[in-house]
């Protein structure tokens, strides 16, 4: 199939979804180190990192 076939270029959907995943790092991390911020217990983030 040529790419002139193609809706959307798959390069473009392949930008798309590297900042997807990067974007769904980041917001997990920070999830978990605000909740590890909040407990108790004293946690080195840059181990849970």
């Amino acid at each position: 199939m040529a790419w002139s076939l193609w809706l959307v270029p798959p390069f473009l959907t392949s930008i798309f979804f590297f900042l997807g995943v990067i974007t769904l790092y980041w917001s997990i991390y920070t999830w978990i180190s605000g909740k590890l911020e909040s407990s108790k217990r004293p946690v080195n983030l840059e181990r849970a990192q």
